[in-house]
């Protein structure tokens, strides 16, 4: 039975870390610990607020002991935060040395991050290096390579417990140290003598908080995870990290290249020829037109659990599974019942489903959404499908250690009609005086990684100290670099990648990056797959002009309040949002609230006034 809302509520400030907290925290504690069960919360709270700390601390005074909090983020990278966020709410508790006693008189829930088998399979690193298999071929090795440490069937390994107790030890101290938790725990994974990912598995039953991405909210995926976990949706808190990303329908495609590689490696199935059929007309596909549902499977079987037998049956050879295009082609079918199928001249994609359909899989859970930018909020209900879901929107409190303005100026902006030595030019004059300015490292954000390339080759020989993103580098590269610098970083990056959502370079509780700069707004150009997905948006929504601007406006927004967020860490700190987009008057000016500035020396001279007085990175 759960205690009254007095009661939970004294709980969550026990297990909350800090003093007190602030003004934001309180109103999300306070709420969550009065949500009725099995309802819907969308809380809004600014980027740096410590809405993530508070979530988990309310959802952990109501956890009952047959219940579990499933956190899901959009990345394995952001589980980093809340790895983080929990190892300070344990280690605010007690003492480290007491932690196991602690666990073992029920004060303490264990924790568990879902990695994928491409970072804990041990054979992925050899085969590699030795037959350039790539990364994405793990599931194929998975299935189909003898492996000693694939657990056998009925086969039972003791000490999860004592394991999974190790593995929260090097969490709370990789908090506590402030290095990169999941490098850590996967080294301990590496350590074992079983397979790390189906070890990972069996501790589910053991924790009270499992850590997830996105893709755990598709019915199969959750429904297993439940199932290892040994509890009901109906026992379970699902909290939705940054959800406003769950309306960004995607896409995963395959061109007829691709199906021509697969038929000449693995032959002549019936699936494949009509799959090479269909894909050369424009028009909407569903999997029955493709084959029946066994003989789908069998494809698929085929391509992703391709035994010894299947192997001899058909002729193909081991190296031909983990071609690039076969892999392509197997993540396609593998997602074939996942969402709209639409073939368009030698093109096929899925469209992955509204957020309306992956939240009716949540059903019958309680369930909590935070996000930093649910604005409009009424919107984001709609296309959640939840028009009676409980709101909470907790805004800044004050903007007087922010400065933020777009400047109006010539028709500067990255509109690609636009884009020309001349433009680029001007960009490179305004943002070395703006960078100047800056006391601290300074974010440069980009619309795409085309133009952040283009924008680096003309900046690099007028700023020192650029560093542009690298997609094969990790975020700790970037953070290290930052943390460790003593002169000014200007560090390039796209609007919506891992950098300018993920990256944290904090000092002493105290950001170390002060302005963003906004380098052409991040807006995606019109196409024939962005009309599909509009018109999927506005079904779901009932509500078409809602639909454009979630489109456009709402994700361009978004994108540019993340980045920013990762000035503001403290009441101490100050930042500086520069959009340098005449754009930005239509469609950001009242959403972000931003002042126009009409010529590059007034707000140079601004933001100087602006950062007079505050403390530089050295």
């Amino acid at each position: 039975m759960q205690m009254h809302f007095s009661g939970i509520y004294a709980k969550a400030m026990e297990i909350f870390p800090y003093e007190k907290p602030n003004e934001h925290q309180f109103q999300i504690i306070s709420k969550i610990t009065q949500m009725p069960q099995k309802g819907s919360l969308l809380i809004e709270s600014p980027t740096g607020s410590g809405k993530t700390i508070a979530s988990m601390a309310a959802i952990m005074a109501r956890l009952q002991e047959h219940e579990k909090l499933i956190i899901v983020t959009r990345t394995v990278s952001q589980m980093e935060a809340m790895l983080r966020e929990w190892g300070r709410i344990i280690n605010g508790q007690g003492e480290f040395s007491t932690f196991r006693q602690r666990v073992d008189g029920g004060l303490v829930p264990l924790i568990v991050p879902m990695l994928g088998k491409a970072r804990l399979c041990k054979q992925l690193p050899v085969l590699e290096k030795t037959m350039g298999f790539p990364k994405s071929a793990v599931h194929v090795l998975c299935q189909s390579l003898p492996c000693d440490l694939y657990p056998k069937p009925g086969s039972k390994q003791g000490g999860d417990f004592q394991r999974l107790l190790k593995l929260n030890e090097k969490i709370l101290g990789a908090s506590k140290s402030g290095t990169h938790v999941l490098d850590r725990l996967v080294e301990e994974y590496t350590k074992m003598t079983a397979c790390g990912y189906f070890k990972q598995r069996s501790f589910l039953k053991y924790a009270s908080i499992i850590v997830a991405t996105y893709p755990y909210l598709n019915d199969s995926m959750l429904k297993g995870l439940l199932k290892q976990a040994n509890v009901e949706l109906e026992d379970c808190y699902i909290l939705v990290d940054e959800a406003h990303n769950l309306v960004n329908p995607t896409s995963i495609s395959i061109e007829k290249s691709d199906l021509d590689i697969v038929q000449m490696l693995i032959g002549d199935f019936s699936v494949i020829k009509r799959l090479q059929f269909h894909i050369k007309f424009g028009k909407r596909v569903t999997p029955g037109m493709l084959g029946t549902d066994d003989e789908i499977a069998l494809v698929k079987d085929t391509l992703t659990h391709c035994t010894q037998d299947l192997r001899e049956k058909y002729k193909i050879a081991f190296t031909d599974l983990s071609h690039p295009k076969v892999i392509k082609v197997s993540t396609f079918l593998s997602r074939i019942y996942s969402g709209d199928i639409i073939a368009k001249a030698g093109t096929m994609e899925i469209i992955t489903p509204t957020p309306a359909d992956l939240i009716l899989n949540l059903y019958g859970s309680t369930r909590i959404f935070m996000s930093g930018t649910f604005s409009p909020i009424e919107d984001y209900k709609k296309m959640f499908g939840l028009p009676k879901a409980q709101t909470l929107v907790s805004k800044e409190i004050s903007l007087d250690n922010q400065y933020r303005a777009f400047l109006h100026y010539r028709g500067l902006g990255s509109a690609f009609k636009m884009r020309g030595i001349h433009m680029y030019n001007l960009f490179v004059r305004i943002i070395t005086q703006l960078v100047a300015t800056s006391p601290r490292h300074v974010m440069l954000l980009c619309p795409s990684y085309e133009f952040l390339q283009t924008l680096y080759d003309h900046l690099k020989d007028s700023i020192e100290g650029l560093m542009y993103e690298q997609k094969e580098l990790p975020l700790t590269h970037y953070s290290n670099a930052l943390k460790q610098a003593t002169t000014r970083v200007v560090l390039l990056t796209v609007a919506g990648g891992r950098l300018s959502e993920g990256v944290e370079v904090v000092k002493d509780g105290n950001s170390m990056i002060s302005m963003v700069i906004v380098v052409g707004l991040p807006l995606s150009p019109p196409s024939e797959d962005k009309a599909i997905i509009r018109q999927a948006l506005a079904i779901a929504s009932g509500d078409r002009r809602s639909a454009s601007k979630f489109m456009q406006q709402i994700p361009a927004a978004r994108k540019i309040r993340q980045a920013f967020g990762r000035t503001i860490r403290n009441k101490r700190d100050r930042g500086a949002m520069l959009i340098l987009d005449y754009r930005a008057e239509e469609m950001l000016k009242a959403d972000l609230k931003l002042r126009k500035v009409m010529d590059p020396d007034d707000m140079v001279a601004q933001v100087t006034q602006f950062f007079a007085g505050y403390q530089s990175i050295a």
